[in-house]
């Protein structure tokens, strides 16, 4: 019995030992970060690292000059590695928020990468939390030069294997400081239950709301910031059938959860609430009854809720409906009580959408962009305080200069006027559409990359104009509805675009081509076909779903002629 246990021992040791020198036998890989790197990061990153294998993946330090061919360093931050290949002239170089990537190696071949990066500039930026997101975004733009993407926010891709490289050298820096995401959860999209505080089976669910905050939520931080994006807000939603849970403490205590994890992904987390619009079950500050004191009292504590929270900043929209308003001047008060109270009290940033319906106006008041009156309701916040920011609001595929017979116009020039106009006097941020829902995109499942040309024109189009004149907006809050029919698409595009619009780039069509490399550079060997064909393919959508054209020849009003109403019914 002992011989038969002894050469038992015998043959699992041997099996043991083989298992080593296999280990052994395969290239180091030694992960480094910096202590200002979030644990939660660090460890996605060495799980997304560890998928494709081929690696002994360690954390533990080694010295760079002892690593032979083939291995290799991976350093974050600002590390005793980092120091040996990015110099303070390279970080200084790239200003408030970029990040440098630097390749060197050792006599024996070992390779080490290092990235680095700056904090923000908050006078530039008023919704940051304080990370050193560049940091992060070198981190995953070293993914990428290893064939990761992330395009879907529940799918990465991952490499089969890590081809590493001594000419991963690069130095990025943001066209804007602020890239911003808005997430319509006023629409029955893939993380509405769990941004309203819901499990999969309603507010008691804490279960599956523990899930998606554990699962969902840092995947969809991870897309965050892997396509260089610094905030994200949210709609809120009540029900009188549910109250007692949308103004109660265990909702607050969920969002405080959300808000404390996406600030250790760089993410600051913002809450869209209306001040009285109360459309699709919107939550709201003030119904507008009492005094006017009495109603800025309401605004006052729906504010204190929202910092209790957890909130980073407050975002908010004006009017009762898209449609509906009350008084201007009313109006007028709330914004200023809910931007002063916010500022004063919990430091936090107002921001107000600037929306393209048409009809309402306040007589009282001049127009900034016609200058005379009366003046279109929506650009009433050009009288508010000036640390009220605003979000000059476009909606669906529509360029600012596309025929757009929606929303009672013609087109969008005007907001595009009135974004330029208000830029110099407070923060002003882009926000169009990458995909719209409701019954403009659902009804057929199309594949309809129209969206990113129309955000990229926009882009690129301001870009120009920043350049010429001197006059900056802030940057980009992208509305986005979900990830469905390829809608990821259009959103990957339009994020990176708030970092690097190729706005220099000769036409359009080039900037297109620029900006899709990010998703076709994954189709290998088919790569430039693909991009080729996404360009031609948005050229005949536009021309057959914007402007109406069949065989070449465009109608004199696009009104019904174009292949979008057919798409609507």
């Amino acid at each position: 019995e002992k011989m038969r246990l002894l050469a038992a021992f015998c043959v699992f040791a041997a099996f043991l030992a083989a298992s080593c020198a296999r280990t052994a036998s395969l290239p180091l890989l030694v992960v480094s970060f910096d202590s200002t790197v979030a644990n939660a990061v660090q460890q996605r990153y060495l799980q997304l690292l560890r998928i494709p294998g081929g690696y002994n993946i360690t954390t533990s330090p080694v010295p760079f000059q002892t690593l032979g061919n083939g291995d290799v360093i991976i350093s974050i931050g600002s590390t005793p590695y980092s120091a040996l290949a990015i110099s303070t002239s390279d970080l200084a170089s790239v200003g408030p928020d970029g990040f440098v990537i630097r390749a060197i190696t050792n006599s024996n071949g070992g390779l080490l990468v290092a990235g680095d990066g700056n904090l923000p500039d908050p006078q530039l930026n008023q919704m940051l939390v304080n990370v050193n997101t560049a940091r992060i975004y070198s981190m995953y733009t070293i993914l990428e030069s290893l064939g990761y993407g992330f395009l879907h926010p529940m799918r990465p891709t991952i490499p089969n294997t890590l081809a590493f490289s001594a000419s991963m050298n690069t130095t990025e820096s943001p066209r804007w400081p602020v890239r911003g995401w808005h997430y319509h959860t006023e629409h029955p999209l893939e993380l509405t239950n769990f941004f309203n505080g819901w499990g999969l089976n309603g507010t008691d669910d804490e279960d599956s709301w523990n899930m998606m905050l554990n699962q969902d939520w840092p995947l969809f931080l991870e897309w965050l910031v892997a396509n260089r994006q610094n905030s994200i807000e949210i709609v809120l939603l009540r029900a009188e059938s549910w109250d007692q849970f949308a103004y109660g403490p265990v909702r607050q205590s969920r969002y405080r959860l959300m808000t404390a994890l996406s600030a250790e992904w760089g993410i600051a987390l913002g809450s869209d609430v209306g001040i009285a619009e109360q459309q699709q079950h919107a939550w709201f500050m003030t119904d507008g009854s009492g005094t006017l004191q009495q109603q800025i009292q309401q605004i006052q504590a729906r504010v204190d809720w929202l910092a209790a929270a957890g909130f980073h900043f407050i975002s908010t929209e004006s009017g009762f409906t898209e449609f509906t308003h009350p008084n201007c001047s009313v109006m007028l008060a709330w914004m200023d009580a809910v931007t002063t109270y916010a500022a004063q009290r919990y430091q936090k940033r107002t921001f107000i959408k600037v929306h393209i319906s048409s009809g309402q106006f306040c007589p009282d008041y001049v127009d900034p962009v016609t200058k005379r009156k009366p003046m279109n309701f929506n650009y009433l916040p050009a009288y508010a305080v000036k640390n009220l920011a605003i979000l000059p609001h476009t909606v669906q595929y529509y360029s600012f200069v596309d025929p757009a017979p929606t929303y009672g116009q013609t087109n969008f020039t005007s907001m595009y006027d009135f974004m330029f106009v208000e830029a110099p006097q407070r923060d002003t941020i882009y926000h169009g559409e990458s995909c719209y829902w409701v019954n403009y995109d659902i009804d057929v499942p199309l594949f309809l990359p129209v969206y990113a040309r129309g955000r990229l024109f926009d882009l690129r189009m301001a870009a120009q104009q920043e350049d010429k004149t001197g006059v900056h907006i802030r940057g980009q809050m992208n509305f986005e509805s979900g990830w469905e029919w390829s809608y990821w698409f259009a959103n990957t595009i339009t994020a990176r675009a708030a970092w690097n619009p190729f706005h220099t780039e000769p036409t359009l069509d080039d900037t297109m081509r620029r900006s899709f490399t990010y998703l076709t550079r994954l189709f290998g060997p088919v790569s430039n076909q693909l991009n080729d064909w996404l360009v031609r393919f948005i050229k005949v959508q536009h021309e057959l779903f914007v402007l109406g054209a069949v065989n070449g020849t465009r109608p004199e009003t696009v009104v019904k002629l174009n292949a979008q109403a057919y798409l609507q019914g």
